[in-house]
Formats: structure tokens, sequence, C-alpha cells
């Protein structure tokens, strides 16, 4: 029978695993909740409907049309290799509907000389209209998913570094057997440097099997209460997985009073 043990032991198992813990859920969380929104928001608002067409389909489907230029202006937010690229504002017919849209292009051989009045071809399809024979551009936003794509994918390392020991404590917590154990040793890890992050108590032990075989095994605390109560050679409750004598962890007192674990 299984304990009920609740998913903030896990929780609180994860952000123990210091510091894998602790960033992974910050870096996936930050990734998640923050830059991911950010990103799409800003996509959203500032990305012109037109850079949305599909110039394939509407080259392939389209109707050709003649079109007005309106206007010819550089982009001189975007840069590469000292060029900007022309945005183009042009009008046209359509079911005798004036309408203007815009084209975005780095073909600047062709649209270099292009003036206002000039008469340039077109096609248009389903309300939408791309000049014809000119490639367009679009602005990369995909570049700016690179830096919460980056934070994501280190937060899922840490956090599977952190994860997999803690699945494996947090099934010896629901379904392990209680054994008791005898110290061996008692190690006190001091953290990282000036902060103390990570500081805890490294416990290792050993159990007798039911053949009379001693059975090692080690795990951390951060109940520093242990080093005042128990000393090595002193007995101590483990978890010992039914199915895996060599599955084992201590058992964590304090949870198990507070949960109430039978």
């Amino acid at each position: 029978m299984e304990r009920r043990v609740s998913l903030l032991v896990l929780l609180k198992l994860v952000t123990g695993k210091k510091p894998f813990g602790l960033l992974g859920l910050l870096f996936t969380a930050v990734s998640v909740f923050i830059l991911f929104p950010v990103t799409l928001f800003v996509s959203a608002t500032f990305k012109e409907a037109y850079e949305n067409y599909n110039y394939d389909e509407i080259i392939e489907k389209g109707t050709d049309v003649k079109a007005v230029v309106i206007a010819v202006e550089p982009m001189t937010n975007v840069s590469v290799n000292g060029s900007n690229p022309n945005r183009i504002t042009f009008q046209y017919t359509d079911n005798n509907r004036v309408l203007t849209d815009k084209f975005q292009t780095f073909d600047l051989d062709k649209t270099a000389n292009l003036e206002p009045g000039d008469t340039i071809a077109a096609t248009t399809y389903q309300g939408q209209s791309v000049l014809k024979g000119i490639e367009p551009f679009h602005f990369p936003f995909g570049l700016f998913l690179i830096l919460p794509t980056i934070f994501f994918i280190l937060g899922s390392i840490f956090l599977s570094i952190a994860l997999l020991p803690s699945l494996k404590i947090f099934r010896l917590y629901k379904r392990g057997v209680v054994k008791q154990g005898t110290i061996t040793s008692l190690v006190v890890n001091a953290g990282m440097p000036a902060t103390g992050i990570g500081r805890k108590v490294f416990v290792d032990y050993y159990y007798t099997d039911s053949s009379g075989t001693r059975i090692y095994g080690n795990g951390t605390t951060t109940d520093f209460s242990i080093l005042g109560e128990k000393k090595v050679g002193d007995a101590i409750r483990i978890f010992v997985m039914p199915d895996d004598k060599e599955a084992t962890c201590l058992l964590p007192e304090r949870e198990a009073a507070k949960y109430g674990w039978a």
C-alpha cells in the first residue's frame, strides 16, 4: 500500500538539489512565463499584417494586376552589411476597389530606381498582394526566440539533473519499507563559499537484509540536528524499496510526522 505523499514533498526534493534544482526552476520559469510571452507579444505588436502573407501561395493562386508605386522608403531600423531593405507602398484596383498594400524587399537592384507614380507588376489573392518577380524580405522575429529557447534548454537540463534522483527518493517515500540502518559516517558539506547554498549532511549507512547480508547506502539531509542526536554506530530509520533492496534513502522524520505517514 502506497503512502499519500504530497507533490510539495517532490518540489522540496527538487529544490533541495542545489544549485541545479533552483537554477532549473528559475531558468524554466523565466523562459516560459516571461521571455516567451514577451517575445510573442513584441512579434505580434510590431509585425505588420503584410509580413504574414504567404508569398508563394499568392504568386501561385493569385491574379496579376498592375500596381502604382506610392512610396519607396528604406527601412533604417534594419541593416545588413550596411544596406537597408526597401518598403514599397503601392496601390492597385481589384473588383473596382482601389486597395493599398506594402511590400518589403532586399532586392535593391530591382527597386533602387522605383519612384512614386511608376507602374509595377503585382499579384493579388484573397485581399492580399505582393510585388511580382521581387524577393520579399521579412524581419527575422524568430531570432528573438533564441534567448528564451536557450534559457528553456538550460532549465530543462538542470531540472533533469535534480528531478531524476528526486523521483527515486519520492517513490521510496511512497512505497518504501521502513528498515533500521546503522550509521557508518556523518560528513558535513559546507556548501558554496560565502552563500552556504547546498549545505547538507552526508550520511552513510548499512542495513542487514533477510539473508544476513549488509546492504550499504547513503543519503543527505538538511536537518543538522542529526549531528547532535546521532553518531557513527547509531541506528537510523531508512526506506527500502520492496522489489529492489539496493534502493534506499533516509526516512525524513520531520516529513513523516508532518504528513502522518504510517
